[in-house]
């Protein structure tokens, strides 16, 4: 602190002395030393920063702006049974399918039968942002086309296998994702899927027997699907989807493969079931106090960017806004809304420089509320955050921001985020191999998927 001091004083004597006389240089304030110490705080980080991580991206809004929004293929997650580390929620994951009992048949014989029974393809599916993907069941083996001439007269049925794979799932026809390991002849190695911050609105997938170039989109996929909301006996009221086996070709005039049962969307059948409980809260704040420190290199120290020095969630309410605090590794003073009633330590009850719940002195997270105008559009981004750079007599507190295209003092994440230990660098947390911080500063993955990412 002693070289900022002097630093940010002999700057401002400098400035004085080119418009004063020395005699008449006028006595520079505390609160004109606080602002130069401050100017060369956040200098210092952000060129830490960067040194670190890389320049953020220019439209990287660390989960406060319009890239915080949710339902979009780039911030979608597909989760499999075998992924739980990466927030996959086992605790919810559905039962298998009902088998035949007391006289009914079983949940996959009755549903593919009323999808054999009814026709008529939906425009839509479901608005939903989380959810579960069931395999339900699918036959793309000789199924009926129409062949028709180069002049466009019928010339011959055929039957032929379709081999739908490469099943597509999300908000449009140009913004959906891949779901890996799924086929219309098995669900997959574990028979369900998860889809986080996704989109159900519409189903798509690709077929070995069609050609590209006749698909409605670049991408070659077919979407052709009919939503249900079926009543099955025995097992009750659930949202089902079938995909149609349609797909064309040319060969001497086109050929069009399940033409016939086209409206019946039979040919792949998957089960829907919603997970979108109310969340305890609207996302998660991890900050960092602008602490850095440097080797002999000249470089910073990467586990000082550990974002672990508060870490609170929280939750806009109709007078303000709840915070459920969860820990504070930082030994300076720290705290919300402008307000030293909330400084984090005092809060949880403990000494100013003890670090609480970041692997060393274990706590219980501690909720309150501050009464105030707040705005939800703001993710979190209105709830002040400072930090005590000064003394206690001569106190300086810092604005942690999180501005666009800057190197942030805080960061916005979902509530399944696993915060660091103290001095754990945060991208080896997340990946060492792909440094998933340093890849999500430059604006490579979204804001609440970039810690959920396999290797």
């Amino acid at each position: 602190m002693k070289k900022y001091l002097m630093t940010g004083m002999a700057a401002l004597a400098m400035c004085a002395a080119f418009t004063s006389c020395s005699k008449d240089i006028e006595q520079v304030t505390q609160e004109q030393i606080n602002q130069a110490n401050a100017q060369k705080i956040l200098m210092d980080y952000e060129n830490a920063f960067i040194k670190t991580f890389g320049q953020p991206a220019a439209n990287q809004h660390w989960g406060f702006g319009v890239n915080a929004t949710r339902g979009t293929a780039s911030g979608t997650s597909v989760l499999k049974h075998d992924m739980v580390s990466q927030g996959y929620p086992i605790e919810r994951e559905p039962a298998p399918l009902a088998e035949a009992h007391d006289g009914y048949k079983s949940e996959k014989q009755f549903v593919t039968e009323w999808f054999q029974t009814y026709d008529g393809l939906t425009p839509e599916g479901l608005d939903i942002e989380n959810f579960f993907l069931q395999y339900v069941s699918g036959d793309d083996s000789n199924k009926p086309g129409k062949w028709y001439n180069p002049d466009g007269s019928f010339k011959q049925n055929f039957t032929a296998n379709g081999q739908m794979d490469y099943l597509v799932v999300g908000e449009s026809m140009t913004d959906n994702v891949h779901v890996n390991d799924f086929n219309a002849k098995s669900g997959g190695p574990f028979g369900v899927i998860y889809i986080k911050n996704g989109s159900a609105k519409i189903f798509g997938y690709h077929s070995s027997y069609g050609e590209a170039q006749y698909s409605p989109t670049k991408d070659g996929c077919y979407y052709d699907f009919k939503l249900a909301r079926i009543d099955v006996p025995g097992v009750g009221e659930g949202w089902y989807v079938g995909l149609s086996l349609y797909a064309k070709k040319y060969d001497n005039g086109i050929q069009i493969l399940g033409e016939q049962r086209h409206d019946y969307a039979e040919d792949w059948i998957l089960k829907i079931i919603p997970d979108d409980p109310t969340p305890s809260a609207d996302g998660r704040i991890i900050a960092e106090d602008l602490t850095v420190s440097e080797d002999i290199n000249g470089t910073a120290h990467k586990g000082d960017f550990d974002f672990n020095d508060v870490v609170f969630d929280y939750k806009y309410t109709s007078t303000g806004v709840d915070i459920i605090l969860r820990a504070a590794g930082g030994t300076l003073p720290l705290r919300l809304a402008g307000n030293d009633d909330y400084e984090v330590h005092k809060l949880f009850g403990v000494g100013p420089k003890d670090m609480v719940n970041t692997g060393r002195k274990s706590v219980a997270p501690v909720s309150f509320s501050i009464t105030g105008n707040f705005d939800s559009s703001k993710n979190g981004n209105d709830i002040k955050i400072e930090v005590n750079k000064g003394t206690e007599a001569n106190p300086n507190w810092i604005e942690l921001k999180a501005e666009q295209g800057r190197a942030p003092g805080k960061v916005r994440v979902d509530i399944d985020y696993n915060w660091c230990a103290e001095r754990q660098d945060i991208d080896e947390k997340y990946s060492a191999t792909h440094n998933r911080f340093s890849e999500y500063v430059g604006g490579q993955w979204a804001w609440n998927t970039w810690y959920n990412q396999a290797d």
